[in-house]
């Protein structure tokens, strides 16, 4: 351990996920009011419904994996996340990077990374959140794997302490 205390919402996040509580997960999860747009292809804002002019609000949910999206089901989302068996890798204190590669997705002020089981069937290597005080701001499986994949995305995503050390405990 850091020595810090652990915040109310990252021991949430850890037992609910350790002890495969997906309702648990998916109560923690903290909507946003996002703009939709009606410009066609991946990634961006979600798109808008039928009849729904763009710029209308939808409450939303940021998840994904190499792909970012806007989700309007949270629940649904992090069941998918969820479906292997995951071990608790690490849990940091994060500061968004400057400059910031994704200024238009929900910051918070830790991230939790889960490895995917040894021995499960198919990527991704493992699951993070990013956190607020008030709950899981955005969700997402790990695009990378391989060597030092968990450090590169704890630094991505702006690490600036240990809450939980990871095994290797480097971020540099």
């Amino acid at each position: 351990m850091s020595g810090q205390p652990i915040p109310a919402v990252v021991r949430d996040v850890i037992v609910a996920v350790a002890t495969a509580n997906h309702d648990a997960v998916a109560a923690l999860a903290t909507y946003q009011q996002v703009g939709c747009t009606t410009a066609p292809g991946l990634g961006g804002p979600p798109k808008c419904g039928p009849g729904d002019a763009a710029g209308t609000a939808y409450a939303v949910f940021p998840t994904g994996a190499c792909e970012s999206e806007w989700s309007v089901d949270a629940g649904a989302a992090l069941a998918a996340l969820l479906r292997q068996p995951l071990a608790l890798y690490g849990a940091v204190t994060v500061q968004a990077p400057t400059p910031d590669p994704e200024p238009y997705w929900p910051k918070g002020q830790y991230a939790v990374l889960f490895k995917v089981n040894a021995g499960a069937e198919a990527p991704p290597s493992g699951v993070y959140f990013i956190l607020s005080p008030a709950g899981i701001v955005r969700a997402h499986a790990m695009c990378g794997s391989g060597p030092g994949a968990e450090t590169e995305l704890l630094r991505g995503v702006g690490a600036s302490g240990f809450l939980v050390p990871p095994p290797e405990r480097e971020l540099r």
